[in-house]
């Protein structure tokens, strides 16, 4: 009776130290951090990596679950399981590297001259150590056909679709991937139709991976017109509408004016100008924007007078102007 019951205990031990260290498929730590140090606001978002690394502990701990994953441990997840960690990890590994070459104007800065940030080994996944390249290229591009994900990985850039507030999970991952997709599209500062030339502005990031987006058949036009457009007459000349990419901006996703930052330099002013104003050029004389931090004592300024000038989109080019912060 003894050595019948030796198999059954041996099976009853494996089993609960499984359950014990299940992976947490919600990604509570990554929501939480996101929701206290993300922002988003009109299609931007700006990360806090101060208040990040002020809580090194808790993102630690989730770096250290999805480390944590065996391959064998994975292959038993679902498809959005695995897709939606995958994203993830991309984005919370891709903070860890801003958070430990701190300061930054560019995730570009880590890699240098000849040393791309996203082909450094620095973290472990499914038991060997990898870059960011092996997620993104090696895993979700290789392993999903999903073109959507374009707008759900993160590269610490502000041209970059921004991080969401929440974590991307397997419940909800197909009406995460097509919120972040048309908000993306959506975004003016993005995405430009215009119908009286025919033509069409595109960010940057499809042009990079444009087979992505038309495998099976499928045209770019047409991908894009069923989320930028509501009116069908609209949809159909954005489909046959000359396709033109936009200049992206490599500054790093973090607030443009630091509120401890008593240097308020023309060309910052002039970035936060450029992200508050309309994406088609405008002379102006005074525009409302918010500039936290700009005033003494951390206020907001909220009008900034400027001589008239244009001023344009940061994809396009503006004259130098001098501006006068006002409370």
């Amino acid at each position: 009776m003894r050595g019948r019951l030796l198999p059954v205990l041996l099976l009853v031990i494996a089993t609960t130290g499984t359950q014990a260290r299940a992976f947490d498929h919600v990604h509570a730590d990554w929501t939480a951090l996101l929701e206290r140090h993300l922002t988003v606001s009109g299609g931007v978002g700006t990360v806090d990596y101060a208040g990040l690394g002020a809580e090194r502990a808790v993102l630690d701990r989730y770096l250290a679950a999805l480390s944590g994953v065996t391959a064998d441990e994975f292959s038993l997840f679902s498809a959005d399981e695995r897709l939606a960690f995958l994203i993830n990890a991309y984005n919370a590994f891709t903070v860890q590297l801003v958070l430990d070459h701190q300061p930054l104007d560019s995730i570009k800065d880590v890699g240098g001259w000849f040393r791309s940030p996203w082909k450094r080994r620095f973290f472990e996944l499914l038991g060997e150590v990898r870059h960011l390249d092996d997620v993104e290229h090696g895993m979700i591009r290789e392993w999903f056909d999903e073109p959507r994900i374009h707008f759900a990985v993160n590269c610490a850039a502000r041209s970059c679709p921004p991080l969401q507030e929440e974590a991307f999970v397997a419940s909800r991952l197909e009406a995460q991937l097509e919120r972040v997709t048309s908000h993306f599209l959506r975004d003016p500062r993005r995405t430009r139709f215009d119908a009286e030339r025919g033509r069409l502005a595109l960010p940057s990031v499809i042009d990079w991976y444009r087979d992505d987006f038309e495998t099976g058949g499928q045209r770019l036009g047409t991908f894009v017109a069923d989320r930028l457009a509501d009116d069908p007459g609209e949809a159909e000349a954005i489909r046959v509408a000359r396709i033109t990419f936009l200049d992206y901006d490599w500054a790093l996703n973090a607030p443009w004016i630091q509120p401890d930052d008593p240097s308020f330099m023309d060309s910052r002013i002039d970035e936060a100008l450029q992200a508050t104003s309309s994406a088609r050029s405008r002379r102006v004389s005074t525009l409302n924007a918010t500039v936290p931090g700009a005033c003494p004592g951390g206020g907001e300024c909220r009008q900034i007078q400027s001589t008239s000038d244009t001023l344009a989109s940061k994809s396009g080019s503006v004259s130098h102007s001098r501006y006068i912060l006002v409370r």
